[in-house]
């Protein structure tokens, strides 16, 4: 699991998530999971980033 360089629990789940038949499914979430943000906002287009995921916005949210 050292040859990953995740959080030790992600390489677990990686690895452990082809005897479940759901390693596609285990990408994507460790994917989510490793990141700050999920959102990617272009220097030249930050504003429209930004109006963009205001669409994403609840007020019951997270965060």
């Amino acid at each position: 699991m050292t040859s990953f360089p995740l959080d030790l629990t992600f390489s677990k789940v990686i690895l452990q998530s082809a005897d479940y038949r759901c390693t596609k499914e285990a990408l994507a979430t460790v994917s989510l999971l490793s990141v700050d943000s999920i959102f990617y906002a272009p220097s030249d287009k930050r504003e429209q980033a930004t109006e963009a995921r205001r669409k994403f916005l609840h007020p019951d949210g997270d965060h």
